[in-house]
């Protein structure tokens, strides 16, 4: 399901919360949010995914913000939305004042998709108990769920957005640049040679065991030839996931990785501490540094 259906409606609650609204503007926020949502019926029909739209998940963003705006407003949402028999209110109350949802998200170590991680852990994994050089690889098998063939799952993927969700291509470009080719990808990689060859080399196939794990897991096998052997491991619960999560200083390495390109390192340790002020209960700390990057960036565009 594409998420772009439901964020909608997790952005106007939390919105909503932040401003301190009561909770039947918080409703009918989500009731509006919920009405609105983007129309996502091409999703399942299209293996084309070098584009933004991304599931919906920015409109849907946009919508909820909105949503939250127009509910302060005054402006009502249908508040029995969910009481359709199509939705199960068990389900929905499922947990509801006892934990928070948002404790099992995943992190990504990754910039690409969520299905290629376990892959690119075992890969990683391998190459790094082994030695084996990449241009050492004869072949790559990886045996994983069956969702993830329908992926593009491009040799030579045409847009960066395209090389997200190409299994062999993000693979192939962590063996032979390291992880942090992926944190995020660059236009550069694209052209890279060498990562399309190994991406050719690399086969997927389904596993009945593993796509039986799927959706509670994601889980991949990778097997390597290489010229002086044979290895293969089996990821079940990739690093980020919430059986297998990143500490805290996993976060803030990433956080400084990913942002090489746009920040200077002290911005970039200013924001990882912000962020850490959370779990203290301050939110001040994080604004500050919202605030002052957004003057930055408003300043530079009006020059």
């Amino acid at each position: 399901m594409a998420s772009g259906l439901w964020c909608g409606q997790g952005v106007a609650a939390a919105v909503g919360a932040l401003r301190g609204l009561p909770p039947d503007t918080i409703a009918h926020a989500v009731a509006i949010a919920g009405t609105v949502a983007p129309a996502l019926a091409p999703v399942g029909n299209t293996r084309f995914m070098g584009n933004h739209v991304k599931e919906g998940i920015p409109a849907a963003t946009a919508n909820g913000m909105i949503a939250a705006e127009l509910a302060q407003a005054g402006f009502t949402g249908p508040l029995d939305l969910l009481d359709d028999p199509s939705y199960d209110p068990a389900v929905l109350r499922e947990g509801l004042g006892e934990r928070w949802m948002i404790e099992g998200v995943y992190f990504k170590p990754y910039s690409c998709c969520r299905w290629a991680h376990a892959a690119v852990e075992a890969a990683l994994g391998l190459q790094a108990r082994h030695g084996f050089a990449a241009d050492d690889i004869v072949r790559l098998d990886i045996a994983t769920f069956g969702r993830a063939l329908s992926l593009n799952n491009e040799i030579a993927p045409r847009s960066l957005e395209s090389a997200q969700y190409s299994v062999p291509f993000c693979v192939a470009l962590a063996l032979l640049r390291g992880p942090d080719a992926l944190l995020p990808m660059l236009d550069a990689a694209l052209a890279d040679a060498e990562a399309i060859g190994l991406a050719g080399r690399i086969a997927l196939a389904v596993d009945p065991a593993l796509d039986a794990m799927f959706s509670a897991a994601v889980p991949a096998r990778v097997t390597v030839a290489t010229r002086t052997g044979r290895f293969t491991t089996t990821v079940t619960a990739p690093r980020g996931e919430p059986a297998n999560p990143m500490s805290w200083d996993d976060l803030a390495r990433k956080a400084r990785v990913a942002t090489r390109a746009l920040a200077d390192r002290g911005f970039a340790d200013h924001a990882v501490a912000s962020v850490r002020s959370l779990g203290e209960g301050r939110l001040e700390p994080l604004l500050g540094v919202l605030r002052t990057r957004f003057d930055e960036v408003a300043a530079s565009a009006a020059c």
